[in-house]
């Protein structure tokens, strides 16, 4: 599962961060 995290950067706008979640 690929948790796709969005964040508010300064100067770029959004930067978006795949995750990648495995189960455990």
């Amino acid at each position: 599962m690929e948790v796709i995290l969005k964040e508010d950067v300064v100067n770029l706008g959004y930067k978006d961060d795949i995750v990648n979640v495995k189960k455990g």
